[in-house]
Formats: structure tokens, sequence, C-alpha cells
């Protein structure tokens, strides 16, 4: 299938919609069941994905009993396996015998990798309808100002199938920066970049956000051009798209574009969705570990932010 439409809409909206598949993710933040519990796709069928991790187990036991109780079906993965979640979406294709499906996926404790991997999986796999239609939700969070000792597990392409760099044009760096500069300047070191361009975080809720933010990466700041440093708000993934689109398109005609999806999870979604419509624009992530974060660092901080994304059969197109 391929991707035809991408635009934000009022999660009010989603009371309108007839939703045939509700996927979410429970881990021990808050925020996890926060969409859930707002009552919309009640006539779904609904999947939790949950993690086969133990931390905070007593807090994961309950939010997955939580879900279970709102009619959600356990599906156990790994943060670090997208077959996982493959497997999933495919079973959902195989369910499914409408022209038109409607998925609504909360991905605001999902890692990177399952909803880059739901994305690749619906443009794969051979659905019986002719136009799929997903929307996709993220509750933010309330920024935590506790300072984390993580050590890198893992830094380079996101889905070894198609992000693996040819190195056939200089390197351009298109970095999503958030606290974690470490991680940046390892992978900056190891890409050996020609061209760096950065994407500051804002929130108009949580401004305190970028300000830590903008301290941690200071030494990295200093030496971009300003005309490569853009400030997004992190709640408008309609304008994320329209501006991390036209840089990387002007980007691409001189250079292999590598984006490194950090900060807040509305911009890694929009990259993942570039990616797609651009297969020769690659995603690289950096994977932690550490001391399990502070289960306050995920309490919920306003509305869901929801973009709607359709895709079409080629042959309806």
């Amino acid at each position: 299938m391929e991707l035809a439409q991408i635009c934000q809409v009022n999660p009010l909206e989603l009371r309108h919609e007839k939703i045939d598949f509700f996927i979410a993710a429970s881990g021990y933040q808050t925020r996890s069941t926060y969409l859930s519990g707002m009552g919309f796709a009640s006539h779904a069928k609904k999947y939790m994905i949950s993690f086969s991790e133990d931390d905070h187990s007593k807090l994961r036991y309950k939010h997955e009993a939580d879900f279970t109780a709102m009619g959600f079906a356990a599906f156990k993965a790994s943060p670090d396996k997208p077959e996982e979640v493959e497997n999933l979406i495919q079973s959902i294709c195989n369910l499914s015998y409408k022209k038109e499906v409607s998925l609504l996926v909360d991905y605001s404790c999902m890692p990177k990798l399952w909803f880059a991997s739901i994305l690749e999986s619906i443009t794969r796999n051979d659905f019986h309808a002719k136009k799929v239609t997903v929307f996709f939700s993220y509750t933010p969070k309330k920024f935590n100002k506790e300072n984390q000792k993580n050590t890198i597990k893992y830094l380079g392409p996101m889905i070894l199938s198609k992000d693996h760099v040819k190195n056939r044009k200089p390197i351009a760096l298109v970095a999503g920066l958030d606290n974690s500069y470490k991680s940046t300047k390892e992978l900056i070191h190891k890409l050996k970049p020609a061209s760096i361009t950065a994407f500051i975080p804002e929130n108009k809720n949580d401004p305190e956000y970028t300000a830590s933010v903008l301290q941690n990466n200071k030494e990295l700041l200093r030496v971009i051009d300003k005309n490569h440093i853009i400030h997004y708000e992190a709640l408008e993934p309609e304008s994320i798209n329209s501006m991390l689109t036209s840089r990387c398109l002007d980007l691409r005609l001189n250079h292999e574009v590598v984006i490194m999806p950090q900060g807040p999870k509305s911009f890694s979604l929009v990259s993942s969705l570039l990616s797609i419509r651009y297969p020769d624009i690659k995603l690289w992530e950096v994977i932690t570990s550490g001391k399990p974060a502070d289960p306050d660092n995920g309490a919920a901080n306003g509305e869901p932010v929801v973009l709607k994304v359709t895709f079409c059969s080629e042959e309806e197109e």
C-alpha cells in the first residue's frame, strides 16, 4: 500500500469514527492507559502490546489489568524485536475483509521501532482493503528534570533491512534533539556527517523541556550554522511533517540523509512516515540501558495529539 495523506485531527473526532482495531502499548508510565480510558473505539477489536521486561513490575501488572478490564487482548513483545509487532499487523490483515479499514494506534509508550514496524508492515502486507486509515495518537508526558546516567546499548540503523547507509554521497544528519547529548555525540562520531541539521522541540504546555534541551546540547548548537537549527512545536505533527519534509528533500539532492529521531515521539512518528515515502532517507536510533526511569516521568500532560494517516492500494490512487 502507498501512503496517500497525512493530517492532524482533533482527538474528539475519534468519537465519530468507526474504528475497527485499537492497538495500545502498556508500560509502567501512567499515561499508557490515558487514551483508552477516554472511551474511544468502543466497538473495535482491541490489542494491548505489553513489554517483555521486569522493571516496575507492579505498575506494569496494574496497567495490563486495566487494559484487560477494558476489553484488550494481551500481546507480548520485546522492545528490540520488530517481527513480533509485524506478526500482530499480519493477523489484523488476515482478520479484515472490508474495503476500508480503520485503526487507532496509541504510540505514547511504544518504542520507536514498534511504530516504525507498524508502518512498514502496513505498506508491505496484502490487506483485502483498498484503503487503510490509521489514527496515531500521542499523549504528551510531564517533563521530569531527573538526570539519568544511561549506557549506549545500540547505535545504528532502526530497521536493518532498509536503513543501512550506502555511502554513495556525503551524509547529512538530521538530528531530533533531546536531553541525551552523549548519544547524539556518539552518533555524530560514528557517521561523520558532512552536514548537521538540528531540530529543537518546543512544547507550549511544558516550556521547561525546551530550556533543558537547549542547555544540554549547547556544545553542539554552538558549532551548527544557525540556518540549520530549526524549532518545532511537538504538539503539531502536521507542521513537523511540513518542516521536516522540506528540509530533507532539499538535503537529499546532494546528500545521503540520515534522521536521528530523538525527542518527543511526534517527531519520531513523522520521521518514520517520511522514510516510508522516501526510502532513501534512513532512520538511525540510539538505544540506552540504565536505571529504570521514575514512574512519575510519564504522567499525562495535556490532551492526546492525533495524526490521521491514510494508505491506499496502488490501483486506487
